[in-house]
């Protein structure tokens, strides 16, 4: 399978160092945005994770709270993506994307100290604010260094490692509730956002020391200056526009695209992301006749079993009959399957 994935990210460079600079990329830039996308979302969803581990019952969560929360998350993440994409033109990335990882891991631990679902509110709105930065801010940079042909399995690669985050989340929290529930004095669930805010750290150290920038102005110390000039050669800077006009909006909200798009990623947010997964969790927790343990609601939601059946970047088709057409091969992305499963999955309970 690693062979299949190298091969996968390996492209058609020609010119020499070309290869030994884009693998040099895949390793520092994509390797740390994964890692920041995954972490990115491990502290998003946790709060679900949380809420049937234990937290609805001791901060007395009533009616549709838990939702407005979710509402509060939703509106600071919208309000913060433009504001942090802007940023990025004045703040160098390794300052701007871990001083944000700080920001939210701290805002991360400190919800373990919430007494009552309104201080979760107030959290969530500001850690929003800076986990914005992550999605649209690594569009920005992945596109200042590699190609075109290069940027759209790296975007793909970048984009599973957050939903990543989502299925790793719940295991994470079956093992702090088993053994350290009510270890000095806290629940399962507060070591839950201390020890996410915690991992995340690390990470945020890494960036600030590792983190190219960009290609104009890095200062990489793993970058010779040849490698730096072929960067910036295979990524010609884009020449100043006119600014956006009344005629360039009417003609946007005229194409077709615009829309189609947009509905595909109301969709897929829906589908693919955490939505999907926190509904099975509250519908097992406040399940009529069944009482699932805290493993349980934690586990089940993930969809982690039927990734097994999901093919991979090694797997080869079967060879088509005569009868049949060649069958495409298969490429690592986000599979909906794998977000789909939690659908069926309330029918089976010990």
């Amino acid at each position: 399978m690693a062979n299949g994935f190298i091969a996968y990210l390996r492209g058609d460079q020609q010119a020499p160092g070309e290869r030994k600079l884009v693998q040099k990329l895949d390793f520092f830039i994509l390797t740390f945005c994964c890692l920041m996308y995954f972490l990115n979302y491990l502290d998003r969803t946790n709060l679900n994770n949380a809420y049937v581990s234990g937290m609805r019952e001791e901060l007395s969560f009533r009616g549709n709270q838990l939702n407005q929360i979710n509402t509060v998350f939703t509106v600071g993440y919208t309000i913060g993506q433009v504001p942090c994409n802007i940023a990025l033109y004045y703040i160098k990335p390794r300052y701007f994307f871990p001083a944000c990882m700080v920001a939210w891991a701290g805002l991360t631990m400190v919800t373990a100290a919430a007494q009552k679902p309104q201080h979760i509110m107030a959290i969530r709105f500001f850690q929003a604010l800076f986990e914005s930065s992550t999605f649209v801010g690594t569009h920005y940079i992945l596109g200042s260094w590699y190609t075109e042909k290069e940027l759209g399995k790296r975007s793909g690669i970048f984009t599973a490692s957050g939903l990543a985050g989502t299925m790793i989340g719940g295991f994470i929290q079956t093992g702090i509730h088993s053994s350290m529930d009510g270890l000095r004095g806290l629940s399962g669930w507060r070591w839950l956002f201390i020890i996410d805010g915690i991992i995340t750290l690390p990470v945020a150290v890494y960036g600030f020391l590792l983190f190219p920038d960009t290609p104009r102005n890095t200062r990489a110390p793993y970058l010779s200056a040849s490698e730096k000039a072929l960067a910036i050669s295979r990524v010609p800077e884009v020449s100043e526009r006119t600014p956006i006009s009344r005629a360039f909006l009417k003609h946007c909200f005229k194409t077709w695209y615009w829309y189609f798009f947009v509905m595909l990623w109301i969709l897929a947010g829906e589908t693919e992301s955490f939505s999907t997964n926190a509904l099975l969790q509250l519908y097992m927790k406040s399940h009529p006749t069944n009482k699932y343990t805290v493993t349980q609601n934690n586990n089940y939601p993930t969809g982690v079993l039927l990734s097994i059946f999901t093919p991979s970047p090694s797997t080869s088709p079967p060879s088509p009959t005569p009868s049949q057409s060649p069958r495409p091969r298969p490429r690592p992305s986000s599979s909906p399957s794998c977000s789909a499963y939690p659908r069926a999955q309330p029918s089976t309970h010990p």
